[in-house]
Order: C-alpha cells, then structure tokens, then sequence
C-alpha cells in the first residue's frame, strides 16, 4: 500500500488519481474529492468506469459510506457512455441487500431518481434507428428498473408484450 499525500498549498478543484482509467490500483480520497471527480468536466469513459469501480470497493471496504457512493453514482447516471450506465446501475444493483436495511420503498426510489425515466424512455421494444448502444443498454437496464426500482409501467409492459408473444409468436 502505497499512500501520498498532495501538498496542500494550492486547492484545484477536482484531482484525476487514475487518468485515462488505465491504472491498477485504487484511489482513496475523500467523499467531497471523489464527488467532484465524478462531476469533472473533461471525464472519458474510462476515467468514469475506473471511479465507479474504486467507489464500489471504497464502499465495500468501509472507506466510503452508502450516501457518498449514491451521491457519485447519481452524477454518473446521465452519462453519455452506456458503459458508463451500466456500470453505475450495476453498482446500485450491488447494495441491494441493503434494502431490507431501509425504510420501505426507498431502494427503489433510488432505482427511479438514477435510471428510471431513462429506462422508460428507452422502452423494452427496439426502435428503428436504435444501434448497439441503446439495445444493450436496454437489455441491461430495464430489468433491474422493473424489479429493483419497481416500476409498475414497466412491469405491465413487460407482461403485455409476454403475453401478446404467448397469444401470437410470430
């Protein structure tokens, strides 16, 4: 374990701990540094993938709490990068045994403010002009939004088109 410390003398406003996202290691800042990185202006995809990596085992490790790991998935959800959402979702996915730890309803209330109106956006049948992107994305997101996020319209989506597929495969 190898731990620097930055001089303190100047204060910038964010500090990229792994850039481009290529490094095999973990960062440990603070939740305030970690929160700012994540609202970085110039973060690509890997930078982003890499801290949503480093948070989930800060928070796995006790390092970072549930609120500093929600606050920095909720920055990356709107991330233009479906890897970058899948990941995030992915991370939310993780802490669902937390759920029997909180108050009823509010697992799936974070569900629905990260990826719930991006997840009905994107509906569970493909459009024409959709590409790779938005079919796995959609693919990836829309069940844990029906389940996890208990999205009612969702669910009654989904079971509509089960059904009409069931009356007529075809």
């Amino acid at each position: 374990q190898v731990m620097t410390t930055l001089p303190d003398t100047g204060c910038p406003a964010w500090v990229q701990t792994n850039p481009g996202g290529s490094g095999y290691w973990v960062a440990a800042p603070g939740a305030e540094a970690l929160l700012r990185l994540a609202r970085a202006p110039a973060l690509s995809a890997g930078e982003a993938l890499a801290l949503v990596g480093d948070a989930r085992l800060l928070h796995e490790a006790g390092l970072a709490d549930t609120p500093t790991l929600l606050a920095l998935l909720r920055a990356l959800a709107e991330h233009p990068r479906r890897e970058v959402v899948t990941e995030a979702a992915r991370a939310l996915a993780a802490l669902a045994p937390l759920r029997d730890d909180s108050p009823a309803g509010a697992y799936a209330a974070q569900w629905q403010a990260l990826f719930g109106a991006r997840a009905r956006a994107l509906g569970w049948q493909a459009r024409a002009g959709d590409g790779d992107d938005e079919r796995l994305l959609r693919a990836a997101l829309l069940p844990w939004v029906a389940e996890l996020g208990e999205d009612a319209a969702l669910r009654a989506d989904a079971r509509r088109l089960a059904e009409a597929w069931l009356a007529d495969p075809a």
